[in-house]
């Protein structure tokens, strides 16, 4: 039953983005433009990394390697999150602005519509990014591709559930949005630069209260040297955060005040 309510969702997901891919193709012009833009942004971060590796070969055991295992994976985590759950980053405009009624109107979890309602298509740049720079690490091989898809999912998973976590906290604050997006523009960028460069109380804010290292550095070394209890580790870290997420989102649902703007959009 679990199984199956859970391909409905899955099915469902993949339509809709489907439909929103093939909208945002109507104007191709406009769509490969931000496309190849949004990889060219990738390829500027990941020159001014290795320009710094050039002047410092070695950081605290890290390498131009580890940095590319290291942008591949967070390009497509990120790329993952806000192309299928892009609708998480609005969540607290919604709150704010009571415009959760047109969601909590409809039959499917609430949560999942409103995190697959946005779709920021462009994402496909960082995506294709993350696949193709992949294959430039040493570590490259079909295994390890499969290894780092999983890990780049699961990193997703904590991801998203801290952003979850960042605009869920309107309900209990009232106007956060623009906290919450500054929490969550430090958390990736924590994400994504060398965390070999981080020591002591950074390195604890980028472990436990920006979740960074399970996105970042903990996929990189799995990748390097794989074992099951890293993996186990990053499985583990991904289900709390995110039921912790979920409990804080549904906790704060029940405080939310309608904006009377109940809709159904067909």
């Amino acid at each position: 039953m679990l199984l199956r309510t859970a391909a409905k969702y899955i099915s469902l997901t993949l339509e809709i983005k489907k439909r929103n891919l093939l909208s945002e193709m109507e104007y191709r012009v406009s769509f490969f433009i931000q496309f190849f833009g949004m990889i060219l942004n990738d390829i500027g971060w990941l020159v001014v990394w290795l320009m710094v590796f050039l002047r410092f070969p070695d950081l605290n055991g890290w390498t131009s390697n580890e940095l590319i295992i290291l942008q591949s994976v967070t390009a497509l985590t990120w790329g993952l999150i806000y192309f299928f759950v892009d609708g998480v980053d609005e969540i607290s405009i919604y709150i704010a602005e009571g415009r959760l009624d047109q969601f909590l109107s409809l039959p499917k979890n609430i949560l999942w519509q409103v995190s697959v309602s946005d779709t920021y298509v462009t994402s496909l740049g960082d995506i294709t990014f993350g696949l193709f720079l992949f294959f430039f690490a040493k570590e490259a091989s079909i295994g390890n591709f499969f290894v780092f898809i999983l890990v780049a999912v699961l990193g997703a998973i904590v991801a998203y559930s801290f952003m979850l976590i960042a605009h869920s906290l309107t309900f209990f604050f009232g106007n956060f949005k623009q906290a919450a997006w500054s929490l969550i523009g430090a958390f990736s960028h924590l994400t994504d630069s060398p965390q070999s460069i981080y020591r002591g109380g950074l390195k604890f804010i980028s472990m436990f209260i920006f979740p960074a290292f399970f996105v970042g550095m903990l996929p990189v070394t799995i990748i390097k040297n794989f074992s099951w209890l890293h993996l186990s580790l990053l499985s583990a870290a991904a289900l709390v955060i995110f039921v912790i997420a979920k409990k804080v989102f549904f906790t704060g649902l029940k405080r939310y005040e309608s904006g009377n703007q109940i809709n159904i959009n067909m």
